[in-house]
């Protein structure tokens, strides 16, 4: 028979989509009852094994969040579209490969058969010598399924090159084999397709199917155990281990011996994993079974459990966060230890040598002990969330750590950033300070990245966000009313005797609210030909509505560690949302461009209406328009005084304030225009800017006393400062010298004119709050007019 052979590509992609979830009835998640019989074929001792109970459609009147979602009409229309460009694509690559197009039905079959029906697979065995391994596999099929089973197995073992045999008889029974170096023999046995490897397994097999669970299997079933039992896996560690070192040559086995007991893999003795549903969602517990005494990177285990007061700052309406206790300076005490283990890859300990090192000569430099003066200030709790809000995800990132001294800790870091500007010079990286009331912020400007990360030391910890408004807004905000450990979902994980250290927590429907619009998300960006299209996806709300957060607990128990995950999306349907995240989130190369650039310019309107708000609260006031002398005559722009609030106070420092932005000496000065005030959407030339100010007969920025670049005041703004517009962004045409007086004057009959819209995100504008919104090119005139005048009096909404 002249048939292609299946590609070891093709054979990963369609294990993969088994264990991904691809080509199912899109609405089958809800688990059927457990089968005993695909447990009892265990064998008593087992390196690896898996198991699952086959699935059935969700149900409307499904309590949990999970079946709901599944049996959302527009959602499983959506995927019932990916399954079948997905089919298309992997039959194409397929037949590409000259595998036949009966070998992909059948395949296809294989596929979806085990996913829906109850089965399980091991290994018992690995011979390293012989290169032959002991296992089996177990499938449950109803009546009028059992001829195209059994076809579509053999069609596909035909395809391995091997000795056939279509039948044999053992002790009566009929068995098919195929020997491929190592013997495969199938039997059907009552309503079970038995799948055997290895010289008489497919016979102990059936010999086993009318006796007791193994008590191993029984006791890793029972420590993961779920409401409704999906799926069940189990790795004996330390076996899995012993074979992979038999595999080995002598020298390398020694290395892995090393890299064993320097990583403390010693002491793991297995891994349990169990999935199901529940009354809310979809749940998961995991447990690492543990041995004797924790040695190596394991000994970062034993830490203190997480409290309520841990989560102090971080809002229950977070998208996401991760608090979790680690102790830095035992961490990576650890990690080179591990990787300076006398019998560790040599490679790795020379590389660490190196690390310590540099190390150690860049901070005898400064006079630093970097264990005492630095590692030993940090404290073991550590929280990375998102600050709430539009645009979190792309500027609200905030890394909070306790400091056990912060003064002491502050005089270390001083001391590094003076080494730090001695030796940076002209580098793309530059630093950046500045004080309010709250702290001293440090920015770290990096050439041509869009973000500014920024950190401060406030009261006993150490904060650092993507941004100094970020840093800003987190200080400067109001507790929240709510924290995320008084939240129905994180609660349960921090009750006495739980002894959480790591958790996680993410609003998948918050991700999809916030994420989704503020990225280039039309398909119409994607590639011609792509596998999915615009008409496939369902309105986003549809899926939001359904979705409950997802909380991933680590824990101790006597046993070991244990995983906890709840949510409502399980991991195969996580695998099918995926090209829906990719379609609405991942535009064309030059649409992510678009969209970066678009961020980064909103990040610089922020700092300068940051800059804005700190010039208020050091003069009573706002900038006016620019400055004028004893005659009125103007001077210089609002963007030059406002200099030493963006980190721009020895350039401020060179201007002649009594002199007009053309003189010939502040003439000179327009070369040097802040990276701040430069749009990365602008093509306008050297020294001039597309930002400017909100002028007008009722705008923010007025024309100033005469002698004085003062102009609005907060009292001033009786349209409240959330409605009131005042700085935006000019298309090249209007751009100007950034030291040159001169602003935005909108009009009524086009107040939208000479501003830069994009044809997808609209306007960027910033707010006299410091925030900076997008309007959608076709906001009303009216809206938008109201909005331009700081006392107007209209009632309205920002769109």
């Amino acid at each position: 028979m002249a048939a292609g052979r299946i590609g070891v590509s093709s054979l990963g992609l369609l294990v993969l989509l088994f264990f991904g979830g691809g080509f199912v009835g899109s609405g089958d998640v809800v688990p059927l009852p457990e089968d005993p019989v695909v447990a009892q074929v265990a064998p008593a001792e087992c390196l690896f094994y898996a198991s699952w109970t086959g699935k059935t459609s969700a149900s409307p009147d499904g309590i949990s969040s999970t079946e709901r979602l599944f049996s959302d009409p527009n959602f499983v229309d959506y995927l019932k579209h990916v399954d079948v460009r997905l089919h298309q694509a992997v039959s194409q690559g397929m037949v590409s490969q000259g595998v036949g197009k009966e070998h992909v039905v059948a395949g296809f079959y294989l596929l979806e058969h085990l996913q829906t029906h109850a089965g399980s697979l091991y290994v018992s065995e690995v011979d390293a010598q012989g290169k032959q391994i002991v296992g089996g596999l177990v499938v449950r099929f109803e009546d009028d399924e059992r001829d195209t089973l059994i076809d579509s197995l053999e069609v596909l073992l035909k395809l391995v090159p091997g000795e056939y045999q279509s039948s044999a008889e053992i002790n009566g029974t009929k068995f098919s084999r195929i020997d491929i170096g190592m013997p495969v023999v199938w039997v059907v046995k009552e309503n079970y397709l038995i799948v055997g490897i290895g010289e008489g397994e497919a016979e102990k097999i059936v010999e086993r199917l009318e006796g007791a669970v193994p008590e191993w299997l029984v006791e890793a079933k029972k420590s993961v155990e779920t409401p409704r039992p999906s799926s069940f896996l189990y790795l004996d560690v330390q076996g899995v281990v012993s074979a992979v070192q038999d595999f080995l040559d002598p020298n390398d086995a020694l290395v892995f011996a090393g890299v064993r007991e320097a990583f403390g893999l010693n002491a793991i003795e297995s891994f349990s994993y169990g999935s199901g549903l529940d009354d809310e969602g979809t749940v998961g517990r995991g447990v690492l079974k543990l041995s004797g005494e924790l040695s190596g990177m394991l000994t970062l285990l034993d830490c203190d459990p997480l409290v309520a007061s841990d989560f102090e700052g971080i809002s229950s309406e977070s998208p996401f966060a991760l608090v979790f206790q680690m102790n830095l300076g035992e961490v990576l005490t650890a990690f080179f230890e591990s990787c300076e283990h006398e019998m560790a890859p040599s490679y790795c300990g020379e590389l660490a040598k190196v690390w310590r090192e540099n190390l150690k000569r860049g901070l005898d430099r400064t006079g630093i002990d970097i264990q005492k003066d630095f590692l030993s200030q940090i404290g073991d709790t550590w929280r990375l969330f998102v600050q709430p809000g539009p645009g979190g995800f792309f500027s609200g990132w905030t890394l909070s750590v306790d400091l056990l001294d912060s003064a002491k800790f502050k005089k270390t870091v001083d001391k590094l950033l003076v080494d730090f500007r001695q030796k940076a010079g002209n580098g793309p990286f530059r630093i950046v300070s500045q004080k309010n009331e709250q702290a001293e912020f440090h920015s770290v400007h990096i050439q041509g990245f869009p973000l500014v990360p920024t950190w401060a030391i406030y009261e006993d910890r150490l904060l650092i966000a993507t941004s100094t408004v970020a840093a800003h807004q987190l200080l400067t905000a109001e507790a929240p009313e709510k924290t995320l450990a008084e939240s129905d979902t994180v609660r349960p994980f921090l009750e006495d005797g739980q002894q959480t250290f790591k958790l996680i927590h993410l609003d998948l429907a918050e991700v999809m609210k916030l994420a989704v619009p503020l990225i280039a998300q039309r398909l119409a960006f994607l590639p011609a030909g792509a596998p999915i299209d615009a008409s496939m996806l369902p309105p986003v709300e549809v899926i939001a509505q359904h979705l409950q957060p997802t909380v991933i607990a680590v824990r101790r128990t006597e046993a070991g560690v244990e995983i906890a995950h709840h949510g409502t999306l399980p991991g195969a349907a996580i695998a099918r949302l995926a090209p829906l995240l990719v379609g609405r989130m991942m535009p064309t190369v030059g649409g992510a461009r678009n969209a970066a650039r678009s961020n980064q310019s909103i990040n610089q309107q922020k700092q300068i209406g940051l800059a804005m708000l700190n010039f208020e609260s050091a003069y009573g006031a706002f900038p006016a328009g620019y400055s004028a002398d004893e005659n009125g005559k103007p001077l210089l722009s609002w963007r030059v005084h406002i200099l030493p609030f963006i980190e721009g106070g020895q350039l401020y420092e060179q201007f002649h304030l009594d002199e007009p932005w053309d003189s010939p000496h502040n003439k000179k000065l327009i070369a040097q225009m802040p990276d701040i005030y430069k749009s990365p959407k602008s093509k306008a030339e050297q020294g001039k800017t597309v930002y400017l100010g909100v002028g007008g007969a009722d705008g923010v920025f007025i024309r100033p006393r005469d002698g004085s670049h003062l102009g609005t005041g907060m009292r001033d703004i009786t349209d409240g400062t959330s409605n009131t517009i005042m700085t935006v962004e000019v298309s090249d045409a209007r751009a100007i010298e950034w030291t040159r007086p001169g602003d935005f004057a909108p009009k009524k009959e086009d107040p939208a004119k000479g501003l830069r819209v994009d044809p997808e995100r609209g306007m960027s504008l910033g707010f006299t709050d410091g925030s900076v919104r997008r309007l959608a090119k076709d906001v009303a005139k009216e809206t938008l007019m109201s909005l331009f005048t700081k006392s107007g009096g209209e009632v309205v909404e920002v769109p």
